[in-house]
């Protein structure tokens, strides 16, 4: 596997682990983590695909290094779309003038944060764990090597 298919799998992460910690439930002792990360998938599962769309799309010709360096900026770009797209969201539902536009943003967007950089950090150290081991190759193995022919 390379890096740059770790980290675009690892982008998915917001939508799988989810529904993958969802047997834990039944333990007192995930029982809160689980609530919270069903809550994420629940806010923000739409505005997430949206964003993930976009980030793919732009992903395409990056290599593995760059996308890397990128994730520590996302989840601050989705701090701030995912407010965005919940009042789009509720404008379009018809339920915008209940809310309270400041607090609203800000609890979303410090969510979308909190949680996002959660996931940078587990990516990181999943990618490193796997490097270590050796699962996750340098992408330069796979291109064969330059020869110059200049003299």
């Amino acid at each position: 596997m390379t890096q740059k298919t770790y980290y675009l799998f690892a982008l998915t992460m917001p939508l799988w682990l989810p529904l993958a910690v969802f047997p834990l439930w039944r333990s007192q002792s995930f029982l809160g983590l689980g609530v919270y990360l069903f809550c994420s998938l629940i806010y923000g599962g739409v505005p997430y695909v949206v964003f993930l769309i976009g980030v793919l799309v732009w992903a395409r010709n990056k290599t593995g290094a760059a996308i890397q360096r990128t994730t520590v900026f996302l989840p601050v770009l989705f701090a701030l779309w995912q407010p965005i797209a919940l009042l789009i969201f509720s404008i379009l539902e018809g339920s915008s003038r209940e809310l309270n536009v400041a607090p609203f943003f800000l609890l979303f967007a410090l969510f979308a944060f909190v949680i996002g950089y959660a996931y940078v950090v587990i990516a990181a150290f999943g990618c490193a764990f796997l490097k270590r081991c050796g699962i996750i190759r340098d992408a330069s193995i796979d291109q064969p090597p330059f020869i110059s022919l200049n003299l």
